[in-house]
């Protein structure tokens, strides 16, 4: 028999209207069998049908649906947007006057078991969208997760993922490309407010990506001073010359001749050097390493 297990411990309520008409639930899963493995590797699609019930079953009147919907899993693992109606029309708000809400799948026409109580965090109501990039302390991306490591994905395994982020960070026809954000900080895309004063000056992170705005990359650069640099200055000074002698009435140096006291060179007034050499490799904040991940 086929089951489903819940990925996350919640589904997260997504964009709540002032009376609900706009509501949809985002929910994550993961498809098994009865000994809990994947129930295809890799890429498969699924014809899903879903509906919501207020007791955990089986038997009784949906509150909610039937809603179905072509779904792409991967290793088991899928996100469906649910609502805001069902193929009634009505909705998914109305599922959720009881104090228990259970969802109930099919999957290719068989039944999921068992029913799968909703639990929703109040607070967390904006969800977690497909091109979501957030920082990961682990080494391994979670499950509905990547990491950003600049891959090649096939669009049609990932067709949320593509249809968020597309080729801006590179790629072209059935190939897209993860963002390449190993080593690097992240930057809010300029988007015409010229607080990135090189922005003409982005180029695309990969082949086919964009070259300006989400997607585009820097390089490494130190700002100009706002006045120049300069090492201290002495000001006027002279420099002494011994061992030689001088002919002091007749402005010149005589070999064979009494000193007669230190000759001065002439002055070159204020005046300031190059610096060269010393510096670091590269100029950075201090930092903490961590994984970038994408929700796909």
């Amino acid at each position: 028999m086929r089951q489903v297990l819940a990925v996350l411990s919640m589904v997260v309520l997504l964009g709540l209207g002032a009376h609900g008409e706009d509501m949809s639930i985002n929910y994550q899963g993961m498809l098994t069998d009865s000994s809990m493995n994947p129930l295809t590797p890799g890429a498969q699609q699924y014809t899903m049908e879903f509906r919501i019930y207020g007791e955990p079953g089986p038997g009784g009147n949906p509150l909610w649906g039937p809603f179905t919907k072509t779904v792409t899993a991967r290793d088991g693992h899928f996100n469906v947007i649910l609502g805001p109606a069902d193929t009634k029309g009505k909705a998914i708000a109305e599922a959720f006057v009881a104090d228990h809400a259970y969802l109930e799948i099919k999957v290719d026409g068989a039944d999921v078991s068992p029913r799968q109580q909703i639990l929703y965090a109040p607070y967390a109501m904006n969800g977690c969208p497909a091109g979501s990039i957030v920082a990961f302390g682990g080494t391994t991306a979670p499950p509905g997760w990547l990491l950003c490591d600049g891959a090649s994905k096939s669009v049609s395994e990932y067709p949320a993922l593509f249809g968020a982020v597309g080729y801006a960070w590179g790629g072209s026809g059935e190939s897209f490309n993860l963002p390449d954000l190993e080593g690097r900080f992240l930057r809010g895309a300029d988007n015409g407010k010229e607080r990135d004063p090189d922005v003409d000056n982005r180029e695309p992170c990969a082949k086919g990506g964009n070259s300006k705005g989400v997607g585009s990359r820097q390089g490494d650069a130190t700002a100009r001073p706002n006045s120049s640099f300069t090492t201290n200055s002495t000001g006027s000074h002279s420099h002494s010359i011994t061992g030689a002698d001088y002919d002091g009435t007749e402005s010149k140096f005589v070999r064979g001749q009494t000193s007669y006291g230190s000759v001065s060179t002439s002055s070159a007034g204020n005046h300031s050097h190059s610096v060269t050499g010393g510096g670091d490799s590269e100029t950075r904040p201090i930092n903490a390493a961590v994984n970038w991940i994408i929700k796909y």
